[in-house]
């Protein structure tokens, strides 16, 4: 009869839990606490990364949505338009990086008429034509 086959790699054991210093809500607790299995592990289909994020990025992380979603209505209050179309709009300014002979030069394309009356109603000065030499 053919031999048996080869018994797999015993599992290695699970990391216990560990609670941030300053209680289990987080609090004084300021670090990153990654915990992984040993290499290969992954590939064996065992765990997976875990990763314990501070609060304060948390609440950081939460408050630069706010801020982002704030200048969005902003601008459609302002516009008079969906922030879509406005998005759509400011996405035709492009910037060109030209390289020549003599040297290479960022170039902004000039904005559409409809572009221009959204920066001007946004009162945002348009970009500049050239913007660095060299």
């Amino acid at each position: 009869p053919p031999p048996p086959p080869p018994l797999p790699p015993p599992r290695p054991p699970r990391l216990p839990h560990r609670a941030p210093p300053g209680g289990a809500r987080g609090g004084g607790f300021s670090g990153i606490s990654l915990r992984f299995q040993p290499p290969g592990f992954l590939a064996r289909g065992g765990g997976r990364y875990i990763m314990c994020m501070p609060v304060h990025r948390i609440h950081a992380h939460i408050a630069l949505t706010v801020i982002a979603l704030l200048l969005e209505r902003m601008a459609e209050h302002v516009c008079g338009d969906t922030w879509r179309k406005i998005r759509d709009d400011l996405k035709g300014i492009k910037l060109v990086k030209l390289i020549g002979p003599n040297g290479a030069f960022l170039q902004v394309t000039e904005p559409r008429p409809d572009v221009s009356n959204r920066l001007k109603s946004l009162e945002i000065p348009p970009p500049p034509t050239i913007l660095k030499l060299g």
